[in-house]
């Protein structure tokens, strides 16, 4: 017999768990079908490893910082055997919520399996068994897998996706870092911090090159600062054998040897994980980043949705609100329309980085009228008391709607907050002013910024 449900999540991750969540509390048959573990690479490959890792490199420039107050020095190291147990333990944390268990307490049926849509339904392959399971909406989730393309690999080269260098429990005294966006630069702070040399290689001509012009510079010399950091920018890594990588900078090439002692790690983004799927056969359009999808994450056929890393490169908690916006859009009459504008963006180093809504570059490109306040750090009394680098930079529109920001702080990811609200719900920066802030905190920069629209 046909097992038939109101909704299948194909993929397990953070995005295909939130979506399985918000149907089954709708009161809706959901199941999702993972053949690996539950979680994906938010809890076992990227964002959970990661964050254990940066959290201590910060916590330990913190106990530096403190000499100035008089503080002793003291030897400080982190152990990497530490952090690995840290990380299971984190990990099983978060399983608590997500596991399969968590799943089925939520009413969600998890299946272990394979799977692909063949004739109108799916199926699904287990230990050489199969068989179809069927519903009335499905839910692609599926994720992504490292991006590899227009680089050729020779056999003989030894490669690290970014999930490698979190899990190491012992790290190369020299990482070669291809890709210098928001993974390579967070992967290149952590593994300097822990003592290795780092080359992080960049196509473009700055650091964070999504980012606006003044981030990237903002932290390439933050890195010359530090020492263990050496940049290589506007090189394309064509080709990557045992023993060196091809560069090509225009017309001409350059050759990086890899020494005996180091290690190449793939910071090149994700590519949309849906080979093999079948989504053709159900006429499904992939465009150049993934599955194209309309405002509710729905396909061109009206009865498949997808969210996450099939879709596009995206972050964790972008990826959660997109499994939750096609689930409404599924369940509910008044479903939401996907918006990606007020999710922040944030860098997690020190001192942190976090943007939320559009770009200078952005706004630039399209020709859009805006306004723009910037507020340094050492403009407010408490960037004095810390000699703090960075700042406070707030875009608007003619009508002074906060449209965009972008923080170099200490706590840069808890004060987009208070902006990202304005972007979403297109506050002014008079309207925003209204809130209270503390004194002496990081938000008097954020109000000062505001006040000089």
């Amino acid at each position: 017999m046909l097992d038939r449900y109101d909704v299948l999540v194909i993929g397990g991750g953070i995005a295909g768990l939130t979506a399985a969540k918000t149907v089954a509390t709708a009161g809706k048959t959901v199941a999702v079908i993972e053949e690996k573990r539950l979680g994906g690479s938010y809890l076992f490959d990227y964002d959970v490893p990661s964050e254990v890792g940066l959290n201590a490199v910060k916590s330990a420039a913190a106990l530096e910082s403190i000499q100035k107050f008089g503080a002793k020095k003291r030897t400080l190291s982190l152990s990497l055997a530490g952090l690995a147990r840290e990380r299971v333990e984190v990990a099983k944390n978060v399983d608590d919520y997500w596991g399969e268990e968590a799943m089925r307490r939520a009413k969600v049926a998890v299946i272990g399996a394979k799977a692909r849509f063949v004739d109108g339904e799916v199926e699904i392959t287990k230990t050489g068994k199969m068989r179809h399971v069927a519903a009335s909406r499905y839910i692609v989730a599926t994720g992504g897998k490292l991006n590899t393309s227009g680089i050729k690999i020779d056999a003989s080269a030894k490669i690290w996706a970014p999930s490698e260098l979190w899990a190491a429990t012992r790290l190369p005294k020299t990482l070669m870092i291809i890709g210098a966006g928001m993974s390579g630069v967070e992967m290149a702070y952590y593994a300097a911090k822990m003592g290795s040399r780092v080359v992080l290689i960049e196509r473009e001509s700055r650091l964070l090159p999504h980012e606006d012009e003044e981030v990237g510079r903002f932290y390439g010399l933050h890195f010359a600062k530090m020492g263990r950091v050496n940049a290589v920018l506007g090189a394309e890594v064509a080709e990557i054998s045992g023993r060196e990588l091809l560069l090509k900078r225009g017309n001409s090439k350059q050759v990086l040897p890899i020494t005996g002692t180091a290690q190449v790690v793939l910071a090149t983004g994700q590519q949309p994980n849906i080979d093999g799927l079948g989504l053709e056969t159900m006429g499904v359009r992939v465009g150049q980043h993934g599955v194209v999808v309309d405002q509710s994450l729905m396909t061109a056929n009206r009865r498949i949705y997808a969210v996450g890393n099939c879709v596009d490169n995206v972050s964790a908690d972008l990826a959660m609100l997109m499994g939750k916006t096609a689930a409404l859009s599924i369940v509910s009459r008044h479903a939401p329309i996907m918006s990606s504008a007020a999710s922040p963006k944030v860098l997690n180093l020190v001192p942190a980085y976090a943007r939320i809504g559009a770009t200078e570059d952005e706004l630039r490109r399209k020709k859009i009228e805006y306004k723009k306040s910037v507020v340094l750090l050492s403009e407010i009394p408490r960037g004095r008391i810390d000699s703090a680098e960075g700042f406070v930079c707030v875009l608007a529109d003619t009508k002074s709607r906060v449209i965009g920001a972008k923080i170099i702080a200490p706590e840069a990811e808890s004060m987009i907050l208070a902006l990202a609200a304005a972007v979403k719900y297109q506050m002014t920066a008079d309207e925003l002013l209204r809130v209270p802030v503390p004194l002496d905190s990081w938000n008097e920069a954020v109000r000062l910024a505001l006040a000089k629209i």
